[in-house]
């Protein structure tokens, strides 16, 4: 079985773990970007309830990091699935 697939998230990740030492040179922030994918995948059925699938998508992410470092880009993921 193969056809397309998508989805729409929001991606939301914190640096700077919970070290509140005046000592750390890492201030903790969360930064956070919609995620708009999509992609292609492609099932292999075993049986009538078991699968092995492959999952291909783009995603378009758009990363905020005011006063630190660029993290533009966007993402290709490949997702290994197995399904019963």
């Amino acid at each position: 079985e193969a056809g397309l697939t998508g989805g729409i998230a929001y991606d939301i990740f914190n640096i700077g773990g919970s070290n509140t030492s005046k000592d750390s040179p890492l201030n903790p922030a969360d930064i956070g970007s919609l995620n708009l994918n999509g992609g292609v995948r492609l099932n292999y059925f075993f049986s009538s309830r078991s699968y092995v699938g492959l999952q291909l998508k783009y995603n378009y992410l758009d990363y905020k990091n005011k006063g630190g470092r660029s993290l533009a880009g966007d993402a290709v993921t490949m997702d290994l699935i197995f399904g019963h």
